[in-house]
């Protein structure tokens, strides 16, 4: 744990964050299919949340400029599915990174022609002929939900606030952005599943069900309303918000 008065940074998270991120995504949340793909997929799919409309993506740093936390998430859910899928270059990507990954993980890739090729395969293909966005500001519908995709916070600095400062923030801007509710699943196959936290912090369980490898999920949702113009939860050390553009860079650590 960082000694009492050294800051925790909490900023958006930027493309030389992305080695770091995917590694403790992969340290912390090692099960599941994307983690089996390998830290060079993780730090691809990680980067589909940087910069873009309908996502975020927020790091956690301490003094040394180490990525102790991150964030993952989605500001209306269905839109940022929708606009990933409609750019070939980005789902031509995905596929060249999974590819490469299987080509060595024999398993993984039995599993993923299993559970998930041709679900995958009929988005795409349903997605593609739908033209892009001309620029103009997408309004949400009322009903658009935010989902926490991932998050993980390095255990030298958990106990201080730095995951519900996360959470905080990606509340803030879904919604902000229109959301009016927002959502986050848990693996109740695994020991510390991190229920406990999301219900101190005003999360509510929504019910379970199955995912494609079988685990079975809790799903919690949290009401938004109210939610713009909130003050920020306390870190027990000095947090600092900043954003991409301001943010120093930082040496990759591996």
């Amino acid at each position: 744990m960082p000694p009492p008065g050294v800051p925790i940074v909490l900023r958006e998270a930027g493309p030389h964050d992305l080695p770091q991120s995917a590694q403790l995504h992969l340290d912390e949340l090692p099960i599941g299919l994307f983690p089996e793909l390998g830290a060079r997929f993780l730090r691809r799919w990680h980067r589909s949340f940087v910069n873009r409309p309908h996502a975020i993506a927020l790091v956690a740093t301490d003094s040394e400029g180490a990525v102790v936390g991150f964030l993952l998430g989605t500001l209306d859910h269905h839109a940022h599915i929708g606009n990933l899928l409609r750019e070939r270059m980005t789902v031509l990507s995905f596929a060249a990174h999974a590819g490469a990954a299987m080509a060595v993980r024999p398993r993984t890739a039995v599993r993923f022609v299993r559970t998930r090729l041709r679900p995958w395969c009929r988005a795409v293909m349903r997605s593609w002929p739908i033209p892009l966005s001309n620029g103009e500001p997408e309004t949400p519908p009322a009903d658009s939900v935010a989902v926490v995709v991932a998050i993980a916070v390095s255990p030298r600095v958990r106990g201080i606030g730095v995951g519900a400062q996360l959470l905080d923030w990606f509340e803030s801007d879904s919604a902000r952005a229109g959301a009016r509710c927002a959502e986050l699943s848990t693996d109740l196959g695994v020991a510390d599943n991190a229920g406990g936290f999301y219900e101190r912090l005003g999360w509510q369980k929504s019910g379970n069900r199955l995912d494609r490898d079988g685990r079975t999920m809790q799903t919690y949702r949290r009401d938004l309303d109210g939610r713009c113009g909130r003050a920020p939860l306390p870190l027990s050390v000095s947090p600092t918000r900043t954003t991409a553009s301001t943010a120093p860079s930082t040496e990759t650590r591996r």
